[in-house]
């Protein structure tokens, strides 16, 4: 009969397949049960392989008699901590769906072990009860996902359960009746189609990547947990990314992500200091939300995104920051809202470019304020400028006229003292104006030179021409005013 086309195995392949029944492809549970004795060949099989690897010590009589527990007590017990003690290795060995129901469920035989290596194995399987027995994947397939229990590492380079290891489907932790505990550092390196962590305490660290490992992850989703490690996730690019009633005590570290078209994070707390450096990121929203140590948006870029921009405009709702946040260097391509943060230091926004049609009043007085307070009075004054257009736009005309009226007019002027050639170009075209006058011809202003005589200055005024002098010398007051002030706010306001 012919061997098994995987290198080193020597089984006889099985039925018309090209590989035995160890390394042949499984499917479904139901598909692989109606294949009369497929499952139960297999069982058979991965008993033997073990029995074949541990016989150097053991007869393969006595550990066949073992693992069908016709024992006695003494001996038993003894092939069983000698068993504890050896490092199993599985290669290329494609595992199958199981039901604790049967009789030839292999992982009753896996519990048996101490220490197990998987390495190249695929898995039909999206669940392994192995709680008790120190396990160590590497480069394996899981095709139907995985729901994650507290299985304990096998001492490795890295130190992490999963290495290089695939994914498909859900990588979850959700357990059915109390929250999960899991003392064992998880991934490093590994690829992901969804991740979903569910009521779960995290003691070890769940990323272990190497430094340039970039990944791709569809949705990350965090519920309910503690993070008592360091949480790491650089060079990543992620669909959606929402964390939920979490609790991060140790740094969160989010180093250069090229792409998260999503990130909501509701009702945590982030105890140590977050960072989010030059990573690319969409639909941004915070809230109820604690940050307590510093916060690093440098280099970031904020709503990018296709369709509606107001849906990508970052939010920070009943945030509270209570040291340090940085924007420097930070684009804001679909606005940004911070009227409902709690800010206990001033944040750096400085060379941070921000869109104006989806950023609130409120928002740009909090930039300008965290200008002025580090006498940064030029990049303050585009602020203030950008605050009171949109206090022009927020401003109905019926409800103040007279607000409505002169912010319009000091828009028109000198666009709130950051145009300062405006008023100037004004003052020349008056004054251009004002030589075509004929100042013999106003004779409605005459009647008004008696009111205009008596005000303080009024001796000052040409006789007869008091009325029309004092509105020339109004408007050049104000068009200098505004030139004066404009030039002013280009050093200092």
């Amino acid at each position: 009969m012919a061997k098994c086309s995987i290198e080193h195995c020597n089984l006889d392949v099985y039925e018309s397949d090209s590989k035995c029944i160890l390394h042949c492809q499984k499917h479904e549970y139901s598909v692989d049960f109606n294949k009369i004795g497929f499952l139960k060949a297999f069982y058979d099989e991965l008993v033997n392989s073990i029995i074949r690897e541990l016989s150097s010590d053991y007869s393969e009589q006595k550990l066949s008699l073992y693992f069908k527990d016709e024992l006695d007590e003494a001996d038993s017990y003894s092939v069983d901590e000698y068993i504890k003690e050896e490092v199993i290795v599985f290669n290329n060995i494609y595992f199958p769906q199981s039901k604790e129901i049967d009789s030839f469920d292999y992982t009753k035989i896996l519990k048996r072990l101490g220490q197990i290596h998987f390495n190249y194995c695929e898995f039909s399987t999206s669940y392994l009860d192995l709680d008790s027995t120190k396990c160590f994947f590497q480069d394996c397939k899981f095709h139907n996902g995985l729901s994650l229990s507290n299985i304990p590492v096998l001492e490795n380079e890295l130190n992490v359960l999963f290495q290089k290891c695939e994914f498909g489907n859900t990588v979850s932790s959700s357990p059915w009746d109390k929250q999960l505990v899991i003392d064992s550092p998880l991934f490093s390196d590994c690829s992901f189609t969804k991740i979903n962590f569910d009521n779960t305490i995290f003691n070890e660290a769940i990323f272990k990547n190497s430094k340039d490992f970039d990944g791709s992850i569809k949705e990350l989703e965090i519920y309910d947990s503690v993070l008592k490690k360091e949480f790491v996730l650089d060079y990543h690019s992620i669909d959606s990314l929402i964390i939920r009633d979490t609790q991060f005590q140790e740094p969160l570290h989010m180093y250069k992500c090229r792409n998260i078209n999503e990130l909501n994070i509701t009702n945590s707390s982030f105890e140590k200091s977050v960072d989010f450096y030059n990573s690319s990121l969409g639909a941004f929203y915070t809230s109820n939300t604690l940050f307590s140590e510093f916060v690093n948006f440098e280099y970031c870029e904020f709503g990018l995104g296709e369709g509606i921009e107001e849906y990508f405009k970052a939010k920070f709702d009943y945030t509270t920051f209570k040291s340090f946040i940085n924007f420097r260097n930070t684009f804001f391509y679909s606005g940004l809202d911070l009227s409902l943060t709690n800010l206990k230091e001033n944040p750096n926004f400085l060379n941070t470019t921000i869109d104006y049609k989806y950023t609130n009043k409120e928002t740009f007085r909090i930039i300008k304020n965290s200008f002025d307070k580090v006498g940064n009075f030029s990049d303050a004054n585009k602020f203030f400028a950008k605050e009171m257009q949109k206090d022009l736009n927020e401003t109905f005309f019926l409800d103040s006229p007279a607000k409505k009226l002169m912010l319009w007019f000091n828009l028109g002027i000198s666009n709130f003292g950051q145009f300062y050639w405006l008023p100037l170009l004004y003052i020349i075209g008056f004054s251009f104006l004002l030589s075509f006058i004929n100042y013999e011809e106003l004779k409605c202003c005459e009647i008004l030179n008696p009111l205009a005589k008596t005000l303080p200055f009024g001796r000052f005024l040409d006789e007869g021409k008091e009325f029309v002098h004092l509105l020339v010398y109004i408007v050049y007051s104000v068009l200098i005013y505004h030139f004066i002030v404009s030039v002013k706010r280009m050093i200092k306001r």
